[in-house]
């Protein structure tokens, strides 16, 4: 009887650290984040990076612009020495002089007012280049677009006047191609 009161802590024990190691592998591989949310997927579906590639070449081609999009692994490195998406982590932005919050987040996992979705840079003559950032706010699409040709860490941002690419992409987020 003794044995039996001894060991049976140890085998509780056992039992709990052997649950929480299950619980902790599951919620690596599963990726399920606050509130029970599953990420697995991007927002931005093959088809549609697809579509926005096109729109992204059609409006190049119109502005006599060569666009280069980041890849997902290798930082975007554009006019004054700044790299997508480090840039996020590293400098302030600002939209209508007003500081907000944005990252390179293309599963939506994270708490960003501004997640970017997709980057394409186009470097110009001497210091000047366009980024635009493809972005979703308040689960909407919008296209921000980013021309500080100065060194500095804050970086102001504005939306796209161009009417013809916001409307491909909102089209693109919200499944009809343009």
């Amino acid at each position: 009887m003794k044995k039996l009161i001894l060991l049976l802590p140890l085998s509780i024990s056992l039992f709990g650290l052997t649950a929480c190691q299950n619980q902790s592998n599951n919620s690596n591989s599963s990726r399920i984040f606050s509130g029970g949310v599953k990420h697995d997927k991007k927002l931005l579906k093959i088809a549609q990076q697809k579509d926005l590639d096109q729109a992204v070449k059609t409006y190049g081609k119109k502005n006599n612009l060569k666009f280069k999009k980041y890849d997902g692994k290798n930082d975007l490195k554009v006019k004054q020495d700044r790299l997508y998406p480090a840039a996020f982590k590293n400098d302030e932005f600002y939209l209508n002089n007003k500081k907000i919050s944005i990252g390179w987040d293309p599963y939506g996992k994270y708490a960003y007012d501004y997640e970017v979705l997709a980057i394409y840079n186009a470097n110009l003559a001497k210091d000047d280049h366009q980024t635009f950032l493809f972005c979703r706010h308040d689960k909407k699409p919008i296209v921000l677009i980013e021309q500080d040709n100065t060194r500095s860490h804050k970086i102001e941002l504005k939306q796209s006047p161009d009417s013809g690419l916001n409307s491909a992409f909102v089209g693109i987020m919200n499944g009809f191609n343009k």
